[in-house]
Order: C-alpha cells, then structure tokens, then sequence
C-alpha cells in the first residue's frame, strides 16, 4: 500500500460505505504506509470504526500503539514521528489528544513539539517533558512553514532529482496555544533551543506551576518577545499566570535573562520559588514589571537574594589592564556588585577566579563540606572583598583549609558576631600572622587586630589547630562572651601577642565550663601543664 495508494483512497467518497459492508472483525480498521523521504515523518495512517458509529477518527492514540509494533518490525526503531490522515478538518498530529504526561527523548528529527494547529486538541496534557532532542528550534511553534502552496499545503521534494511532490494539509490561519490543564513543562538537554514561550503563548498557559530548563546551550531566553512586540513602541500588555509557583534554571550557558523585554507586566499570585544555577551569561531575570506577593527570595549557586529592589544582579563587564600588560595580555575580567545578596552558601568552586566582589547586604556564610577548600577569601594589593554586615560565619569539614583570615581580612568583617568552626582537620590558625601574610600578598597589616562585634566563638574538633593566631599582632575582643575549645589537643597559645577579653569571664574546654581570671593565654597554658602532668 503506497502513500499515492492511501491518498486516492483518502479523496473516496465512498469508502465508508465499502467499509461496513460487511464490518471488519475487531473493533476497526487501519490503513498505514511509510512516509516519504524526507516528508519529517516515520509512516502515515487512517483509522475507521463504523462497528462504534465512528466512521473516521481523527486522531486515534491506541492505534498508534498497534502500529509502533508493527512498524518497529518493519523499520527495526522505536521511536516513530507519525501522521494520520483526516478527511475532514487537519489531523496531522502525532501525539494522542488524550495524553496526561507527554515524555519526549531523543527525537533528533523533531523541530518543534506542539504545531500550531495541534495545541487545541491535547487538551487534557498535564505534564509535557522534552529531553535530548537536539534539532528542536520550538516547543509551541508560532509560525507556519514558509512553503505553502495555494491549497494551504506544504510541499516538499521526495528526492532532489524528482517533480515528485509530497503534501502535507496545513491551516490557513494558526490558531492560539490553548493547553487549559498543562501544569509541568521540564525541558533537559535540547541544545538547539533558542526560547521556550512567546507572551501570547505563555499567558494562554493559565494551570501551569512548575517550569524546569536544564542544560540547553543555545537557550538566550525563556520568554521571546512576539514579533508585533519587537517592532511596535506602544504595545503594552498584562500576562497572568495564577497557579505559577516555581522557576529552576541549571547549566545554561548563554541564557541572558527570563524576559529581557520592558512591556510586559507579569502578575504571579501563588510564585515564592526562583532557583538559578550555572548560569554564567544571565545578568537580569527579567526588567519587567513583576507582581509576585509570595516572593521574597531568588537563589542561585552564590546564595539568597532579596528581591526587593528587583529581579537583577547588577552584572557589568569591563577590560582590566596591568601598566606592564602588553595587548595580547589583555583579558575581561567581570566585576559583580551583589547588592541584593544577603545569605552566602558556597558549594565547591574556583575560588581563584580573578573577580571584584561587593556583598553589601550579606550576613549569614555556611561553608560545608568542601573537601578542596583552601581559603575562603583573599584580599591583595589589586583586589579588596569587603563584607560590612556579616554577622555569622560557619565553617565545617573543610579538610583542606588551613586558615580562615589574614590579619587584613579581619578589617573587612567589623560586625561579625559569630564565628563556629568544626572538623577542619589541616586548620593550624584561624587568623594568619603578619608575617606571612606579608610574604604571601604584600599587604599591610597593623600592630594590634580587632574584633569589635565579636561575642561567640566555638573552635570544635579541629586536631591540628595550634592557635587562635602565630603571629605577633595584640588581638582585642571587646564583645566576647562565648568561648568553647572543644577536641583541639595540640592548641598551647590562644595568641603569642596579648588578647584582650574584657567581658569574658567562662570558658568551655572539652565540654566543661572554667572560669577566667585575667589574660586567656594563661588559661590555655595553664590547662595545657595541667594536662601534661595528668598524663
């Protein structure tokens, strides 16, 4: 049965009644053929079912479940791209009307998921997930192929050398993305893929929750602006999307932004949930107008930022050059000023990465678990990290580091009040002396150090920590009121220099609580000969 075989039949204004005389056995009847080289499809189909008062389906998704079988016979695949044919209005769907969950995987042929004129027949879709499939330019598609001939088909050469034409029934006018229950859309690993919605398209999805995009390279936006949009200066309009609660972004590398537009206002009731990550490009989530009362906070692999000065990280690059650099040395260096940042959560990173970074609005750092930490911060004579309002720093199983401040550093964290530190095996010191300090970077240090704000302080379980600090600088804690020493056997010296500890007056060593008469260092000597004469 040829696809010319299945047309002539197709125009038969007779068939159906060739068909129910006599009934077929079973509950109906399907003609298929292979398609057309390059048609985009795998093999064509019609199915009747006069037994049931269905003279032609339109769309029939158990059919095509009895054909994947037969045409994996046939064509030894598994995935299959399939048109059924309609006398009646277009059916050139390949996707059953009356799917829940839509799971596409490497359909490398497929360049977009859901045709114009296909949305309104999947009107119970709920979940719609797309991964690997590498030619996709669109998920909803918003334009019609250019090669329509007069009687609204599109045409294609079945070969190069042929007159052979193959048609294709496409409707004049593209109708709206209308998709009323659609709630999930996780797109992974679609590396054509430039967008995902339009507004018209994004507005018309008025059950949508959760939207997850991952690992699409080409992807520059989420949403593109539609094409009267670009070019009209007056177009205006709200976009709604009541049930939205969640946005995940990960491993895009040219993403630029959500929506880079200024005409749009977006009203997002239930919304509380942005995650952005790996995505290096992106210097604004969107300049439009956003209504989302839920939100307070956007987090990306840096931490937790307040939104309420906006949804932008204020990213600007610009050329760095050394007197001594010659041009070929030049390179771009990106400057971030994170005014909106005001909780850090570091994950394993580069932290040799030559950036200038402001954290006006950060008070909390959680350092956890990174195996090949080093350092946390380093400030030079070409670079300065100020943190004014960092009040809390914890520190855990940071095997590799060795230290958490240089003297200088300490300048830069004037109001921390909270400084926990466990289970660093390699720590020696937590503040570096000025010697060392100098032969590292250079950098100036003063005689005396100040903690001003200072009022706790729990070193625990860190097995080669000598110290507090080596060096020779006085360190002054005005504030202190909280010392625990817990699991730290080799320490024999709060400070070779003084400390000064005004308001302290306990402190807990090894889960017991002692009390302070004068200098701290005279204590941990003491504890320290005490000990040494016990054993």
């Amino acid at each position: 049965w040829s696809f010319h075989q299945q047309k002539k039949w197709q125009s038969s204004s007779h068939k159906f009644i060739r068909l129910k005389q006599p009934l077929p056995p079973g509950r109906g009847i399907v003609i298929t053929a292979p398609a057309p080289n390059g048609s985009g499809f795998d093999f064509y189909s019609l199915f009747f079912c006069p037994k049931y008062g269905i003279d032609e389906d339109p769309v029939c998704g158990s059919a095509h479940c009895a054909l994947a079988a037969y045409w994996y016979e046939k064509l030894g695949k598994c995935d299959f791209v399939a048109y059924q044919f309609f006398q009646g209005d277009v059916g050139s769907w390949s996707l059953s009307q009356y799917a829940e969950f839509v799971d596409i995987h490497e359909c490398h042929a497929l360049s977009c998921v859901i045709p114009s004129y296909a949305a309104g027949r999947i009107q119970k879709l709920h979940i719609l997930r797309i991964t690997y499939c590498s030619s996709m330019k669109e998920v909803f598609e918003i334009k019609e192929i250019n090669n329509i001939n007069s009687t609204g088909c599109i045409t294609n050469n079945s070969d190069p050398g042929s007159d052979t034409k193959v048609a294709i029934p496409r409707p004049r006018n593209s109708t709206m993305h209308k998709l009323p229950n659609l709630k999930a859309v996780e797109i992974d690993n679609c590396v054509s893929l430039e967008y995902i919605f339009t507004p018209s398209t994004l507005e018309s999805l008025k059950t949508l929750q959760w939207l997850t995009i991952t690992n699409c390279k080409a992807l520059k936006v989420i949403v593109r602006e539609d094409d009267e949009e670009r070019t009209s200066t007056s177009s205006f309009k709200d976009v709604f999307l009541p049930q939205l609660k969640a946005i995940e972004l990960r491993g895009l590398q040219n993403l630029e932004g959500f929506f880079l537009g200024t005409n749009i206002d977006f009203h997002l009731k239930l919304f509380d949930n942005v995650i952005i990550y790996t995505c290096p490009q992106m210097v604004a989530f969107t300049y439009s107008k956003w209504t989302a009362p839920r939100l307070k906070y956007m987090r990306t692999e840096l931490g937790k930022h307040n939104v309420e000065s906006g949804l932008s990280f204020h990213g600007t690059s610009m050329l760095q050059q050394t007197p001594s650099s010659s041009p070929d040395t030049i390179s771009k260096w990106r400057t971030w000023v994170f005014n909106s940042l005001v909780e850090c959560n570091y994950d394993q990173r580069d932290n040799e990465s030559q950036t200038v970074v402001k954290f006006p609005k950060l008070r909390e750092v959680d350092l956890r678990g990174l195996g090949s930490l080093k350092y946390i911060w380093k400030s030079n004579q070409w670079r300065k990290l100020e943190f004014p309002n960092l009040t809390r720093l914890s520190i855990n199983w940071c095997k590799s580091l060795e230290y958490v401040f240089t003297c200088s550093m300490v300048g830069c964290v004037m109001q921390l009040q909270e400084l926990h530190i466990q289970h660093c095996g390699k720590m020696k010191v937590v503040v570096k002396g000025e010697e060392e300090e100098e032969e590292d970077c250079g950098a100036k240090v003063s005689e005396s150090v100040e903690f001003p704000c200072l009022k706790s302080l729990k070193l625990t379980n860190l097995l080669s920590l000598e110290a507090f600090s080596l060096g020779k600088e006085d360190f002054t804690f005005p504030s202190l009121d909280t010392l625990a020493i817990t699991i730290c056997p080799v320490i024999s010296v709060f400070t070779k220099g003084c400390s000064n500890t005004p308001k302290l007056t306990e402190v807990e060593r090894n889960y017991k609580s002692f009390n302070v008469e004068g200098d701290i260092n005279s204590f941990i000597i003491t504890e320290k000969d005490e000990q040494s004469e016990s054993d």
